[in-house]
């Protein structure tokens, strides 16, 4: 099956191209995207070439905020449908350092990451019609869902995180 990539070469170098999309395999499932969020880190990446010391030393997929539908499930794939719609969590712990082994995965010394340059070969990541993605990567969301919001569950993580460790915010301007 072929799909539609948006591959970074390097500063000012973006590329729509077509390349196969490869079966799920074990627990993957594969996701047909619907919405995509543009991150400040993929907008320094494409107009500044990295991020500080981070640098795109290879074509990359960027995107890493994104949701869409379940087309296809790996053979070892549960709990999750044809046609569900999913939120996609861009990271994936690697469930063996010392964080990771006292279920602190947020925390992961080795964290894999879509659309990261940062590890060598780069992360790819969901800018692209179809991506395979680990199950425990995908969260259903109801089907009355708009696809665009789900694409925001990442980043409002993230904002939910700071309002939580900035402790009591009534009164105050933010």
């Amino acid at each position: 099956m072929q799909t539609r990539v948006c591959r970074l070469y390097g500063q000012d170098d973006l590329r729509i191209e077509t390349e196969a999309t490869p079966n799920p395999v074990g627990d993957e499932v594969l996701v047909r995207v619907g919405a995509g969020g543009v991150c400040g880190s993929d907008m320094h990446y494409y107009f500044e070439g990295g991020i500080g010391q981070i640098r795109v030393r290879q074509p990359i997929i960027l995107g890493h905020e994104a949701a869409g539908t379940v087309v296809a499930l790996g053979p070892d794939a549960s709990g999750l449908t044809v046609g569900q719609k999913v939120a996609i969590n861009p990271s994936h712990p690697c469930g063996s350092c010392s964080y990771c082994q006292k279920n602190l995965q947020q925390h992961c010394l080795n964290m894999k990451f879509f659309g990261s340059a940062m590890p060598m070969p780069h992360i790819q990541g969901a800018f692209r019609d179809l991506v395979n993605v680990r199950q425990d990567q995908c969260l259903a969301v109801g089907d009355h869902t708009d696809i665009g919001a789900a694409a925001c569950a990442e980043p409002l993580a993230v904002c939910l995180h700071a309002v939580a460790r900035a402790g009591d915010l009534a009164g105050k301007k933010v």
